[in-house]
Order: C-alpha cells, then structure tokens, then sequence
C-alpha cells in the first residue's frame, strides 16, 4: 500500500451549481491503494461525481505508508486522513473574473459552511 497524489487542475461542470461562479479550481486527491491505476480512477470519478470537469493533471506522487515525510502541514493533514481513512482532498478555487471583494473561507472537506461572520 501507497499512498497516491493526484494534483488537477478543473473547471465546474456545465451543470454545477458553481459553473459561471468559480473559474479555476486546483484539488490534491489523496488516495490510499496499491494501485497506482485504480486511485488514479478513483481520483477522475470524485472530481466527477464533484461536478468538477478535470482539465490537466499538473503532479502526481506516491509515498511509503510509514514513516510520513517532510510536508506543508495542510499537506501533512491531508496525508494522515488518507492513512486513516483511505481518502483525502483539498480544493482551491478562485473565481471567474478578478475580483477585491471576495471573502475567503478555509474549511476542512465535507465540513458544512458555518456562513458569513460579518
């Protein structure tokens, strides 16, 4: 068993509620399995079921089980929950056009939005 990272860059897909909202999207899929091919598969069909059409592949990495290597934390985070639960994902968007009014929030995947804190 590895540990498998698939960096892709996506676009909402045409049917996405986030289509003509979110321009370019950047997504780290981590994945464990000792297969290179099927996490690669289980990496496109996420992306997809996410309603994200994925553009290009800009890395991919595997890394031992044990011990975990020197990573950004948020990487580092992303390593430990794919250890423990097979599966991990970060995503990064920014929006269509260029904007300066934007408000970022940092959440961790599948955690419900708490809503603007003005």
């Amino acid at each position: 068993m590895k540990i498998h990272v698939f960096v892709y860059k996506a676009r909402p897909a045409s049917n996405s509620p986030e289509f003509g909202v979110v321009g370019s999207i950047y997504t780290d899929v981590w994945i464990k399995s000792d297969n290179r091919e099927a996490a690669h598969q289980t990496t496109l069909t996420l992306l997809l079921d996410q309603g994200l059409q994925p553009v290009e592949l800009i890395n991919e990495q595997e890394f031992p089980l044990a011990p975990p290597p020197p990573l950004r934390i948020d990487a580092l985070q992303n390593f430990h929950e794919a250890l423990r639960t097979g599966l991990s994902q970060s995503i990064v968007g920014s929006p269509v056009e260029e904007r300066d009014d934007d408000i970022v929030e940092l959440r961790p995947f599948n955690t419900p939005s708490k809503g603007p804190t003005h």
